[in-house]
């Protein structure tokens, strides 16, 4: 059953695109009411997420609660792939072990 899983996974990454990059910065964002009477500084981050596909990549902003909510999310992934050392079968290992 595991290994019929690990097939799809492989089978899969040549139908949807791979991760390949993960970049970020912070803009400042300066925005007045009509009137005048207030100003309001909103920091978002700026995102570039790039694929494995040639000149495929996604822009796009969030606010800090987007970049928490993902936060938590990638959290709650990464605690899910983590794979107990027995479950993983002879030689084909998701992730190669540490040499020490």
């Amino acid at each position: 059953a595991i290994e019929d899983g690990l097939v799809r996974v492989q089978s899969s990454t040549h139908v949807v695109p791979s991760f390949q990059n993960f970049e970020a910065t912070v803009d400042l964002r300066v925005v007045g009411t009509d009137d005048g009477s207030r100003v309001v500084i909103m920091p978002m981050a700026m995102v570039v997420l790039q694929t494995d596909i040639e000149d495929r990549h996604l822009v796009f902003q969030m606010t800090p609660r987007d970049v928490y909510a993902l936060q938590r999310t990638l959290d709650s992934v990464a605690k899910r792939l983590a794979v107990p050392d027995d479950m993983i079968i002879k030689g084909m290992a998701l992730y190669p072990k540490e040499d020490k």
